[in-house]
């Protein structure tokens, strides 16, 4: 595994995401979600404390967008508009559950919503 604290550290951006899904180098597993890399980022890098979740969050958010070079990027007037609502209240929830993307925005426009419904059964 690659030293990513050590990176961090010296501050250098890091980046996280996924090319291979249900291909020939990874047959059973992948869905191209930041989440679910994120996920198993946490442990295979032992990425467990706050302030360790917060850099896998700016790893999948900011810090790609700075690796990827994406202008226009983050929460500012004039901005893309292109964004996930999380179902979530902190990112080390949404890590922990990968949690649902309630609304996705691509460059302003809704492009795929999520909608839950959960019911607690009680034994009589």
């Amino acid at each position: 595994m690659p030293r990513v604290k050590e990176l961090l550290a010296a501050g250098v951006t890091v980046a996280f995401g996924q090319d291979c899904v249900k291909d020939t180098f990874y047959p059973t597993w992948g869905q191209a979600d930041p989440l679910e890399v994120g996920q198993i980022t946490a442990h295979a890098l032992q990425f467990t404390q706050p302030h360790e979740i917060d850099a896998l969050a700016e790893m999948c958010t900011a810090g790609a967008a700075r690796v990827l070079r994406v202008a226009g990027y983050g929460l500012h007037p004039g901005a893309v508009a292109s964004l996930n609502v999380i179902d979530a209240p902190t990112f080390a929830e949404a890590f922990r559950t990968r949690a649902d993307r309630r609304v996705v925005l691509f460059r302003g426009r809704v492009v795929a919503e999520t909608k839950t419904t959960s019911r607690l059964v009680r034994a009589r």
